[in-house]
C-alpha cells in the first residue's frame, strides 16, 4: 500500500485490509490538510504515575507533573479521534459487507430471517465484524485511559489551586 502524506504514523491500522486502510487514510489527509494542530507524543515513554503524596512535593514538581498529565491527555484524547475515524470506516464497510451478502441472498429460498442469519455468516461480513471488534477494544482501552489523565490532572489542578489560595501567589 502506498503511504499517504502523515497518516501512516498516526495510528496502526496495518491489521485492516488494505482498502480500508486506503479510505480511512484519505480521511486522515483531508483533516491533515486543514492544518490543525497535531500533538506529539509525550517525551516519556509511559504514561505518568499518580505520586502517593502530593502534598511532599515542590510546587514546581506538581506543576509539571499537571503539564505532563495534559500532555498524555491531549495524545490520547488525539488517538482516540483517529480510532473513532477508523471505526466509522470499518463500520460502514461492515453494514455494505451485509447488504451485498443480502442481496446475494435475493433469489434464494427461505423467509428473510433466514436470509439475515446467513448473510451474518458471510466471510467477508465477519471478518470486518472482527476488525471492529479490534477498534472498538482499542477505543475502549484509550477512553479509560482519557479519564484516568483527566481524573489526575483535574486533582493536580485543584493541588495547585490550594497551594496558591494558601501562599497568595
Amino acid at each position: 500500500m502506498p503511504k499517504t502524506k502523515k497518516s501512516q504514523k498516526e495510528i496502526n491500522i496495518n491489521f485492516l485490509p488494505e482498502e480500508i486502510q486506503e479510505k480511512i487514510n484519505k480521511v486522515f489527509d483531508t483533516y491533515f490538510g486543514f492544518g490543525y494542530y497535531k500533538y506529539k507524543r509525550p517525551e516519556k515513554e509511559s504514561s505518568v504515575i499518580f505520586p502517593n503524596k502530593i502534598s511532599s512535593m515542590k510546587h514546581t514538581e506538581v506543576r509539571d507533573l499537571h503539564g505532563e498529565y495534559e500532555s498524555f491527555l491531549s495524545y490520547t484524547r488525539d488517538k482516540l479521534k483517529y480510532y473513532i475515524v477508523a471505526e466509522n470506516v470499518v463500520k460502514k464497510e461492515t453494514e455494505l459487507a451485509y447488504n451485498r451478502a443480502m442481496a446475494g441472498l435475493r433469489d434464494a429460498k427461505g423467509n428473510i430471517e433466514s436470509k439475515k442469519a446467513e448473510a451474518k455468516i458471510d466471510e467477508g461480513y465477519l471478518a470486518l465484524l472482527d476488525y471492529k471488534e479490534h477498534i472498538s477494544s482499542i477505543i475502549s482501552m484509550l477512553r479509560i485511559d482519557e479519564e484516568k489523565f483527566v481524573s489526575n490532572s483535574m486533582s493536580m489542578r485543584a493541588e495547585l489551586k490550594a497551594r496558591e489560595l494558601n501562599t497568595n501567589f
